[in-house]
């Protein structure tokens, strides 16, 4: 996984061997840990799949928009989200 541009979660991928047991959460939370000290008042944003959508969700998130890919000649869907900063003073 990376963020780019300071808030963009990229190539955020669990195996699927050891989906469903914490990891992409430890893995999310320590992303916006980082994200919080560089970039406290910017949303997170993600482009997620379609089976990655509930997961973000469940994080907060909502969709923007979606969009259909074609990876090598492969048709899927993509949605772009995002999750609002915390408010100031939340969680302090």
């Amino acid at each position: 996984m990376s963020v780019v541009g300071g808030s963009h979660l990229d190539m955020m991928y669990v195996h699927h061997e050891h989906q469903r047991e914490g990891i992409g959460r430890i893995l999310f939370e320590h992303a916006l840990e980082c994200t919080e000290k560089v970039s406290p008042m910017r949303p997170l944003t993600v482009h997620a799949s379609i089976t990655a959508r509930p997961f973000f969700e469940s994080l907060g998130f909502r969709v923007l928009r979606e969009r259909i890919l074609s990876v090598r000649g492969v048709l899927y869907k993509q949605f772009l989200m995002i999750k609002p900063p915390k408010p100031s003073g939340a969680g302090d």
